[in-house]
């Protein structure tokens, strides 16, 4: 895994994101990312996913799945967090999208 610093000055100098392959196992990558797929259709119905351009964003996900809060309580992801923004930085608006 990359240390803190190099995802970090890729995310602010670079492309504006990071993967980080090692956080979640293959099975709960696949969770996860079927888990986005059905939240969307339902919040579609719902009219709760918000369009920009041409990706759909639902946001909340923290709260729609244990994976979600896995994710966003990976030590290193709280690392690079709170390195960007600081150690006062809100969970509750981690987000997710798909083209």
């Amino acid at each position: 895994m990359k240390d803190v610093v190099s995802l970090v000055e890729e995310i602010i100098q670079g492309k504006g994101y990071v993967l980080i392959p090692e956080l979640l196992s293959p099975a709960q990558a696949e969770e996860a990312r079927s888990l986005v797929l059905e939240i969307a259709e339902k919040e579609k119905l719902l009219g709760k996913v918000l369009l920009d351009d041409q990706r759909e964003r639902i946001y909340g996900l923290v709260y729609k799945g244990k994976i979600f809060e896995l994710m966003v309580q990976h030590p290193t992801v709280i690392e690079v967090i709170e390195t960007i923004v600081g150690k006062e930085y809100d969970s509750r608006h981690f987000l997710g999208s798909h083209p």
